[in-house]
Formats: structure tokens, C-alpha cells, sequence
């Protein structure tokens, strides 16, 4: 029998071997439902927008508003995307949902008698007595998936005491309002000062979404009865929030002084002058002979673009922070996360990321030493995601997004801390 040279038989005339198929995956937890009052307390904040800014959201100039908003952000442009005041409503009403609703959640996992001079607001203190009561650990049910539970109607009358907490936003807008007026409806014990400083002409969407909140929003001519029965505000007072919107560009409110770059040699963004503490007082406080009060800070999507902008004021800005604001105050950034948020520093244009700029402002050894008050970090993600929960309803497709959190507490010198 004649055989193929330098060929078997078997591999002349047997086929292939089929490959194996790749193993199923084992498909996705099904997402859990929300509570029937958590998922209302969500659908009203999106009815508040949609009513708020129902005449952007039925424009049919709509799309191209939101499409130049795109543009300008993709280019990192962000003065073409915020300072115009045409096209404010049109991206409150597209991307201030979304955030909304996230950092509410965020606020409501603060603790806010930190900045009360320890004081605990009314809501708490009576929680606290309730878990005395039921020591035998039969007492309180607690939400482990982190969601927000609305209280009860019946706590506000029974206990109308509020404590007053203060958020300064910078670089703010729509978001942070809408955010802090779902994060009191979420705590009858409290009410708040807002401060908004931002470059962007907010003044007449602020205005808009105040009166918003406060009102029950608009429903169709079709609701039945006990739709309109059931209507209701957001907010229950409009004493509970209080808001104040300056337009001012916050980088200059600090002045910018030599920096350096995260090797520590200086860089092309380096400049010199003298703090003015007397200016950023004033825009903080509103007032440049104020006491010093505690506060929470917020730089939510913000950082990356004042980075872009001038990475020496942005520091210097930081700085300033520091050295104005009394102990037990709080700084939250939150920021796109990767390369998304990174700067370009020295003359080599090296890139680093925001976090680590941050943190070698915030963060250095010599920070603290002496009398000097130092930042300490309290919690730090690098990506999460927030999402939406399904059976939401509004006017256009809303999405997900994810982010990086950083919250830092101030703290005093170390030779006041031993004399306590």
C-alpha cells in the first residue's frame, strides 16, 4: 500500500476536531426592586424637572442644544458648554437628573452633625433614643443596599425642631440644588444654607428650580382624581432651603501664588502673588468679616475642568481652603473617572491624574505639622457607578454614570487636639 510522503493517513483522511464551545455564563443577578416610597421619592425628582423645564424638554430645538453642549465637552471647552445662558436649561434639563438623584444619595450618607458643632439634628437624636429603647436588638430594620428610605410622614409634626447644616458649591449649578432639596425631603430634621459660586449665568435656571421644588409639579390634563390628590411638592418649605447664587470665577477669588508640580519642580503654570482671604470669605460666607462656620465644600465635576484651566490657581485655591475654613469642615469631589480626569503638568506636559494633584495639595506630610490644620481623608472610590432604577418615567432617555468620590474632612492641629 502506497503511502503520502511526509503525511499520515490519519491526518489526510479524518477531518478536524471540532473546537469546544466557551462555557456558558452564568447570567446576571436579577437587579432588586426598589421600595414603592423610594422609587416615588425618585420619580418625583425627575417630575420636578420635567415640570421645571418642560418647555426645553417639548423644544424641538432641543436636540441640537444638547448636541453643542456634547461638542463642547468633548473638546474640554467648558466655557463654551456653561456660559451660555440659552443653553443652561437645555442641559439641566438633559444631564442634572441623572446627578441629582445621584448625589442626593451621596448627602444623605454624610454625617451631617459634624458640621453642627456636634449637635445632632432632630432626626437623629430621636433615632438614637430609639435604639436605647430597643437594646435587645429587636428594634430598627435597616436598608443594607445603601438606598434612601423617605421617613415617615408623621415625624415632621412630631418632631419640628430642624438644625441648619451649609453646603458651599462650587462650580454648582441645577444638580446641587435639586440634589440638597431631595436630600431634606429626605430629612424633616433639617434645613440648609446654599451657596452656589460659578462662572455660568445660573441665576434664572436656579431661580426656575427653586420655585420647582416647592411646587407640586405640573400634571397632564388626563390624571385622574387621585393622581391630583396625591400630588404634592418636593419640598414642604420653602424656609427649609435657602439659596444664594453668585456668579464669580472661583479661581480668582484665592489669587494663585509658586506651586509645584507633583515631582516637585516647578512648572510652566507656576505663578506668584498674595492670598486674599478677605474676597473668598466674603463669597463663602457673604460676608469678608464673617466668622468662620463649618461647611461642606462640594466640588462635584468641577475639579477636572479648574485643573484644565489653571493647575497653580486651582491649587492655590485648595490652599486657601484650607487655611480659611475652621476644623470639622468637609471637602466632597466628585470628578469623571481614568484619563478622563487627568492634567497636564510642567513644561513636558506630563499628564498625572486629578487624585494624585489632589491628595499632594491635601495630603503632604508637611501639612499639619506645628499649628497648621491638615486635610484627612475620609472615604475614596476611584470608579463607581450610579444607576438609575428601572419604572422611571421622563420626557427623554435619561443614562447611568459613574464616577470617582473623594471626601476629606479638616481637622485641627495636632497641639489643640492633645489640649482637648
Amino acid at each position: 500500500m502506497a503511502h503520502t510522503k511526509g503525511r499520515s493517513s490519519r491526518c489526510a483522511f479524518q477531518p478536524r476536531p471540532k473546537k469546544k464551545a466557551p462555557a456558558a455564563r452564568p447570567p446576571r443577578p436579577a437587579k432588586a426592586p426598589l421600595p414603592a416610597a423610594q422609587l416615588a421619592h425618585h420619580q418625583l425628582l425627575l417630575r420636578v424637572f420635567a415640570s421645571t423645564f418642560a418647555a426645553e424638554l417639548s423644544s424641538h430645538n432641543l436636540h441640537n442644544a444638547i448636541q453643542d453642549v456634547k461638542k463642547a465637552l468633548f473638546e474640554r471647552d467648558f466655557a463654551a458648554a456653561f456660559t451660555n445662558a440659552d443653553s443652561l436649561p437645555s442641559y439641566a434639563a438633559r444631564w442634572s437628573p441623572t446627578r441629582a438623584a445621584c448625589y442626593s444619595g451621596l448627602l444623605a450618607e454624610l454625617e451631617w452633625e459634624e458640621l453642627m458643632d456636634g449637635r445632632p439634628c432632630a432626626e437623629k437624636a430621636k433615632k438614637d433614643d430609639d435604639d436605647e429603647e430597643s437594646d435587645n436588638g429587636s428594634g430598627d430594620s435597616e436598608n443594607g443596599n445603601g438606598d434612601l428610605d423617605p421617613p415617615n410622614p408623621t415625624t415632621t409634626s412630631a418632631n419640628p425642631t430642624h438644625q441648619q447644616i451649609e453646603i458651599v458649591a462650587l462650580g454648582g449649578g441645577a444638580a446641587e440644588l435639586a440634589a440638597l432639596g431631595s436630600m431634606l425631603a429626605l430629612n424633616p430634621g433639617l434645613t440648609a444654607q446654599l451657596t452656589i459660586l460659578d462662572s455660568g449665568p445660573w441665576a434664572a435656571v436656579l431661580d426656575r428650580l427653586q420655585a420647582g421644588l416647592i411646587t407640586p409639579p405640573a400634571l397632564s390634563k388626563y390624571a385622574s382624581a387621585s393622581a391630583h390628590a396625591a400630588n404634592h411638592a418636593l419640598l414642604d418649605s420653602p424656609a427649609r432651603l435657602a439659596v444664594r447664587f453668585e456668579q464669580v470665577d472661583v479661581l480668582g477669588l484665592a489669587g494663585t501664588a509658586r506651586t509645584h508640580s507633583a515631582a516637585g519642580s516647578n512648572d510652566a503654570d507656576s505663578e506668584e502673588t498674595d492670598v486674599s482671604p478677605a474676597a473668598l470669605r466674603k463669597a463663602i460666607y457673604g460676608s469678608s468679616t464673617a466668622p468662620g462656620r463649618k461647611v461642606l465644600i462640594t466640588l462635584l465635576f468641577t475639579l477636572n475642568e479648574l485643573y484644565a484651566s489653571s493647575r497653580g490657581k486651582t491649587t492655590m485655591l485648595l490652599l486657601s481652603l484650607t487655611e480659611l475654613l475652621p476644623a470639622g469642615s468637609l471637602l466632597l469631589i466628585l470628578d469623571s473617572p481614568g484619563s478622563y480626569s487627568e492634567a497636564a503638568v510642567g513644561k513636558e506636559m506630563r499628564r498625572y491624574p486629578m487624585k494624585l494633584l489632589v491628595e499632594h495639595t491635601l495630603l503632604r506630610e508637611e501639612r499639619g505639622a506645628g499649628n497648621d490644620k491638615k486635610w484627612e481623608m475620609v472615604e475614596s472610590e476611584d470608579s463607581a457607578w450610579f444607576r438609575l432604577p428601572d419604572g422611571l418615567e421622563y420626557p427623554i432617555p435619561l443614562e447611568n454614570m459613574r464616577y470617582q468620590k473623594h471626601l476629606y474632612r479638616l481637622v485641627a492641629p495636632a497641639s489643640n487636639s492633645l489640649k482637648e
